[in-house]
Formats: C-alpha cells, structure tokens, sequence
C-alpha cells in the first residue's frame, strides 16, 4: 500500500483565543490521510474557515519564522 493510502486518521484541532473567536469553534476534528502534515492540517483549516483564519495564522508565524504562504492560501 502506497504512503497515505488507507484509512484516514481524525485529527482533533484545539482552537485558543482570536483563533477561537474567528472561527466560532474552540474546537474541530478533520479526517485526514495518514501521512497528512500541520502544513495539511493547515490547509484545510483555511479551507473550511476561510481567509481570515489564515491571515491569523499567517501573521502568528510569520512574526516566528518566515514561512511560504503560496501553499495555503484560501480557495
């Protein structure tokens, strides 16, 4: 079986503070595949809770490190 192939895992997301405020949920589960990152964890994330949620998150690591924004940005 391929790598990320097979039954998908459930992630549970604890949201704190204006994340928590922004998307309304202090917490949320995702399925994802096995071989998922935070980066994917990330990703849909922003997809379920759009662009506002992602600037948070973005600003929050960018004053952290220098991270590329080009994989998550909203659809």
């Amino acid at each position: 079986m391929a790598p990320g192939q097979g039954h998908p895992v459930e992630v549970e997301v604890l949201m704190f503070c204006m994340i928590c405020q922004t998307t309304g949920e202090a917490r949320t589960s995702l399925q994802l595949p096995r071989n998922a990152t935070v980066g994917d964890v990330i990703a849909t994330l922003g997809k379920r809770c759009g662009a506002e949620f992602l600037n948070q998150i973005l600003r929050t690591a960018a004053a952290k490190t220098s991270l590329p924004r080009s994989r998550w940005t909203a659809a």
